[in-house]
C-alpha cells in the first residue's frame, strides 16, 4: 500500500479497530483525494517516523480524537530524531537544474523549492502547505476578478506573480503548518469505510 494509506490504516486501527488491507484499498478507490492529500503531506518523511509520531499522539495527546495532518506534521517538524527524505524530484541536484521549469508546470513546487534553496531545512514545510497557500491566494485575489472563470490555472498564477500577490506565501505556509488547515480527517476516512461496509 502507499504510504498515505498505510498511515490512515494505522490511525484507523488505533482509533476505530482493525481493518484489512482489502478494505483500505476499497476505501482508497472511493476516496482518492483524501488518500492523495495524506500521501503528499508525508512524502518527505519515512513511514516508520510517521507511524511513531501517530503512536506518540495517541499516547500523549488524545486517544479519543484522531490527529489531523497539520498536527502530525507539527510533531514531525519538532522531533529532532526525524529526518526528511526527498524524492528524485526534490533532490538538491534537481533543484539546481530544474527549478525554473516548475513555474510553468507546478508553481507550488517552485515556491517550495525556492524556500528549500534559501531557508534552513527546519523552516521549510511540506509541499501540501504551499499548494494550500497558492490556492487560497488565487481564490482571494484572482477568482474575484471579472472573467476569472475563463482563465486557466497558469494564467491565474501569472496574474498573482505579476501583481506580487504571492509576497506572503511563505508566511501563509508557516501559519498553516503551525495552526493547521483541515484536510482528509480520519472522521472522513471512517465515514468512507462505514459506507463501504454497508454495501
Amino acid at each position: 500500500m502507499e504510504k498515505g494509506l498505510e498511515i490512515l490504516k494505522h490511525i484507523n486501527e488505533l482509533y476505530k479497530g482493525d481493518v484489512s488491507d482489502e478494505e483500505m484499498l476499497r476505501f482508497a478507490e472511493k476516496n482518492s483525494e483524501i488518500v492523495n492529500s495524506w500521501q503528499e503531506a508525508f512524502q518527505n518523511y519515512e513511514l516508520e517516523d510517521v507511524l511513531r509520531i501517530v503512536d506518540e499522539y495517541w499516547t500523549h495527546k488524545s486517544n479519543k480524537t484522531a490527529p489531523r495532518v497539520a498536527q502530525l506534521l507539527a510533531m514531525l517538524n519538532s522531533d529532532k530524531d526525524v529526518k526528511r527524505v526527498y524524492s528524485h524530484v526534490e533532490e538538491p541536484i534537481e533543484i539546481k537544474t530544474d527549478s525554473s521549469t516548475f513555474w510553468n508546470t507546478d508553481p507550488a513546487m517552485a515556491y517550495y523549492l525556492r524556500d528549500v534553496e534559501t531557508k534552513p531545512s527546519e523552516e521549510v514545510h511540506a509541499l501540501l502547505f504551499y499548494r494550500w497557500a497558492l490556492n487560497d491566494i488565487i481564490a482571494e485575489m484572482v477568482d474575484t476578478l471579472p472573467n476569472a472563470d475563463k482563465m486557466s490555472f497558469s494564467q491565474k498564477v501569472a496574474i498573482v506573480r505579476r501583481n506580487g500577490w504571492d509576497s506572503d506565501i511563505t508566511d501563509r505556509v508557516e501559519q498553516y503548518a503551525r495552526e493547521g488547515k483541515s484536510t482528509g480527517t480520519v472522521e472522513e476516512m471512517a465515514k468512507g469505510l462505514a459506507d463501504l461496509w454497508r454495501m
